[in-house]
């Protein structure tokens, strides 16, 4: 982005236990956007994320809302 900005792409895997039926590990990336200003640690101030709701729902994890 510029020499104070960057991204951290950082790929993740969640493992999900369901009573009475097969645990389920699902694959996904987090792009970080990172700041790194002069003497001071980097700082992440967003990301980015694909549709978590509808990869959850694709392996039959259902989120209910109220």
């Amino acid at each position: 982005m510029d020499e104070h900005h960057g991204v951290a792409r950082v790929a993740w895997t969640a493992l999900y236990a369901r009573p009475s039926r097969p645990d389920v590990a699902i694959d996904f990336e987090v792009h970080y956007l990172v700041q790194m200003l002069d003497g001071a640690q980097p700082r992440v101030f967003g990301w980015v994320s694909g549709d978590e709701q509808a990869l959850l729902r694709q392996h039959g994890i259902a989120l209910d809302s109220p």
